[in-house]
């Protein structure tokens, strides 16, 4: 019993020894973040300081710059905004004569079939509309005009698009004339550029020479100190962590030494507790090493914004000596700007046009689409009265038949008790009725399939194809 008593004693020894160690340890890096802390706010304050000093300077540089290069930068904006207008525009002259092309290349894809342009007078697009003198005594049941038809059986090859009926040739002149225009304000503008080139080369030298101001500077320096603060406390409550074991380590110590026993529960905690001041001081130093970085991190700001501060000194000094004369660069500015305002609405004016004819165009294909809806219900209509016609007319047979039969009986049973000079026309044949129809139109026959396909390629849906010839 007594030499585990001793045992355990001097197991409370050592686990005593081993957190005054750690307690003094964790003194001495909480002494060094203390001194970094320090030095760290005092290289805070430098740098900010050095950083308002580069601000001041950067900004009488560019007051400086504005009086020198006042109407040289005005010029130099005035012209830009030509250019960028200039370029908007050819943005929007790529997008709309793209468009156009899309929209021609469309048209180009759907054919059309030679029933709607070929006519038996040849004088419509769609087919003659004639008038009653041109049709004469008219036709029954329609068959002295043609009906017309696909005549090219044998395939697609010879059959003309909807791009075949647009005047390209009107749109390539209007687009030369609009290109014309374009390369005319290319000349304008270019005839200014080496006039300010060499001035605008002295000022953008020293304007990229400039130290850019970092304006996250205060609001860094500031977040650096609110974590070394953040760091601080933690290492702080660490500090407090390790003291408070260390005093119940003592604790412990002296009432065995009073010859209270700890049981091993007890030993169990305080060992526990022990085995993690390792873990807390490996913290601590890591919270150290994150002090450290961040007192590097002031150091190198302070040293860049001195550098900094020292160049923008030299820029002061080149701006002595930079002298404009530019009087007559304004009025040939001033010139070309109202001439290139001229020519910029005379643009606008093409692309108005492409727009118009893009328009037209898509309103052309749409007309077409139904169009041939329109033929296909003409065709359908067409049809279904022939068909009526056709069945009255046999109606019109069968019923003339059955007269003839019902005179012929009337003549047999009756015919030799009348006298002749009686009503001597009672022996006549029925009269031939017969419905026919006057062509008004030239009639056009649509394949079923070719609408399906028209509507598919114009309507741009899931089934949308080009119509291969």
């Amino acid at each position: 019993m007594a030499a585990a008593e001793e045992g355990s004693g001097k197991d409370m020894l050592s686990l005593v020894l081993r957190s005054r160690k750690a307690l003094d340890h964790t003194k001495a890096l909480c002494v060094r973040a203390e001194a970094l802390s320090k030095d760290s706010t005092e290289l805070a304050l430098d740098l900010v300081a050095v950083d308002a000093k580069v601000r001041w300077a950067t900004e009488m540089i560019q007051d400086q710059l504005k009086l020198v290069n006042n109407v040289a930068r005005a010029l130099s904006i005035q012209r830009l905004k030509l250019e960028q207008d200039a370029k908007a525009w050819d943005q929007k002259r790529k997008e709309r004569t793209g468009a156009l092309d899309v929209l021609l290349d469309d048209l180009g894809s759907q054919l059309v079939p030679p029933s709607f342009y070929e006519t038996t007078s040849g004088s419509s697009l769609f087919g003659s509309q004639h008038s009653d003198e041109e049709r004469g005594d008219g036709a029954v049941d329609g068959t002295t005009k043609e009906n017309h038809v696909n005549k090219h059986n044998g395939g697609r090859t010879k059959w003309k698009s909807l791009r075949f009926f647009v005047d390209e040739k009107a749109i390539e002149e209007a687009i030369e004339r609009m290109d014309d225009d374009r390369n005319a304000l290319e000349d304008l503008l270019e005839s200014t550029g080496s006039q300010t080139q060499n001035l605008n080369a002295e000022t953008q030298a020293i304007r990229n020479s400039l130290a850019t101001a970092q304006s996250s500077i205060p609001a860094s320096t500031q977040k650096l100190l609110q974590d070394q603060d953040a760091i601080l406390s933690r290492m702080a409550q660490l500090l407090l962590d390790v003291t408070h074991h260390f005093d119940q380590m003592e604790s412990a110590l002296a009432d065995q030494d009073a010859g209270e026993v700890l049981g091993d529960e007890d030993m169990e905690v305080l060992e526990g507790d022990t085995a993690e001041l390792p873990v807390i001081i490996q913290e601590t130093e890591q919270n150290l090493t994150k002090m450290e970085e961040i007192s590097h991190k002031l150091k190198s700001s302070r040293e860049t914004c001195e550098r900094d501060l020292a160049h923008q000194k030299s820029c002061l000094t080149a701006l002595e000596s930079l002298g404009i004369e530019m009087s007559d660069l304004v009025d040939r500015h001033q010139s070309v700007e109202v001439e290139a305002t001229a020519i910029q609405n005379t643009l606008q004016g093409h692309l108005i046009a492409i727009s118009t004819l893009q328009e037209t165009y898509v309103k052309y294909r749409a007309a077409y689409g139904s169009l041939v809806q329109e033929m296909s219900r003409r065709q359908k209509y067409r049809e279904a009265v022939e068909e009526i016609i056709q069945g009255m007319n046999e109606q019109l047979r069968a019923m003339r038949q059955e007269e003839m039969s019902h005179r012929e009986q009337f003549s047999k049973k009756e015919g030799a008790y009348l006298p002749e000079d009686l009503c001597p026309f009672v022996s006549d044949l029925p009269t031939v009725f017969e419905i026919s129809a006057y062509d008004e139109e030239v009639p056009v026959s649509v394949d079923s399939q070719y609408v399906i396909e028209v509507q598919q390629n114009l309507s741009g849906g899931p089934g949308r194809r080009v119509v291969q010839i």
